[in-house]
């Protein structure tokens, strides 16, 4: 979650990002010699840490957020050689299939899954949307490895929707989005 530059956290706020894992499988479909189309499912993790205060007051808030993803990507092949550079670019399509947020002071530490905020005894709206619509672009090189085709991709991906319910954001023109960076290695047949 990028909440970089929000006006809802104190200047005693510093934000990070979560590491995570993905996995996935592809399909890609040749349309010419250079263009094709490569739709994949995912799982993704997502997720940011804020940590707040000093000294005694010192804590901390992480959101861990789990997606299946759609990714339907243009892609772009070029070379000839037995390692080519492409580039894939297009929409993604997410559900949110978890999420949790854990927080921590020297003092007490809690975890809480989000759908325990509307579940029998919850009486607070989950915080976080359970979809995501946003877009990806990445740059790699694919050629063959061990007799099969093989890619390594680096990839960025930006939500467009926020990720906050607009309950939780009540009162604050700060509209957080999912942003990923993402290192990818792929095996085909």
């Amino acid at each position: 979650v990028d909440v970089s530059g929000s006006d809802i956290f104190s200047n005693s706020t510093s934000i990070k990002r979560n590491m995570g894992f993905q996995a996935g499988l592809y399909l890609n479909k040749r349309l010419t010699s250079v263009w094709s189309l490569q739709p994949e499912l995912h799982y993704v993790q997502k997720g940011a840490q804020l940590e707040a205060g000093t000294g005694a007051g010192l804590g901390s808030l992480v959101f861990k957020l789990g997606y299946g993803e759609i990714p339907l990507l243009l892609r772009a092949d070029f070379g000839s050689g037995s390692w080519r550079p492409f580039v894939t670019v297009g929409p993604t399509f997410a559900m949110r299939t978890s999420c949790k947020a854990e927080a921590e002071t020297e003092e007490i530490k809690l975890s809480v899954d989000c759908n325990e905020f509307e579940g029998e005894g919850g009486t607070a709206e989950d915080p976080f949307t359970k979809t995501d619509v946003g877009g990806s672009a990445g740059v790699g090189l694919a050629g063959s490895m061990l007799g099969r085709s093989a890619f390594v991709q680096i990839r960025y991906g930006r939500g467009f929707t926020n990720v906050v319910t607009d309950a939780a954001n009540a009162g604050s023109d700060e509209k957080p989005k999912n942003s990923v960076i993402s290192l990818i290695l792929g095996i085909g047949r």
